[in-house]
């Protein structure tokens, strides 16, 4: 479960803890961990890819998400999101979670809450968008529908994963 406050909102560090487990989950297989010159080789490749062919919608969407989730800087930001502006009004979840974190991450509650909802309900098995919905349900100040939201996201993980909460 989520760590609360006194007043019941959800502890920043509880939610960092949730970004974390989740991390661990998201590795692809037992062993294979991606660090960053996976990550950076990725990039490259999508950067090739979409050199050629911008039109892709797929190759937008895991180009601008590999920046909007493994970037910090402003400018891998801000390229995310001009890479992801044609993914706005998708109706394609993955597309949806994709465009919503990159909203979340720029500020804007209400573009991240629109698509990210829609998201988490066309993905309701994918822990890493239950988690995006919950992080734009807390910018939003909804924090009883985000801690809501974190319990289901941490109910998702296996119970090994869950150790990162108990820290």
């Amino acid at each position: 479960m989520a760590e609360r406050t006194s007043g019941g909102s959800i502890d920043q560090p509880a939610a960092g803890a949730c970004l974390a487990a989740l991390q661990v989950v998201a590795t692809p297989a037992p062993g294979l961990q991606i660090d960053g010159g996976q990550i950076d080789d990725a990039l490259r490749v999508y950067d090739e890819l979409y050199a050629v062919n911008s039109s892709s919608l797929l190759v937008a969407n895991n180009l601008a998400s590999l920046l909007a989730t493994h970037r910090e800087d402003a400018e891998s930001l801000e390229r995310a999101y001009t890479v992801a502006r044609r993914l706005r009004g998708s109706d394609f979840p993955p597309f949806q979670d994709t465009y919503g974190w990159i909203a979340y991450r720029r500020g804007d509650k209400d573009e991240a809450l629109a698509h990210l909802e829609k998201a988490a309900a066309g993905l309701p098995d994918d822990a890493m968008v239950q988690y995006h919905y919950a992080m734009a349900l807390l910018a939003a100040g909804e924090t009883a529908s985000a801690r809501d939201q974190f319990d289901k996201t941490i109910a998702m993980l296996e119970p090994e994963d869950k150790r990162a909460f108990a820290e």
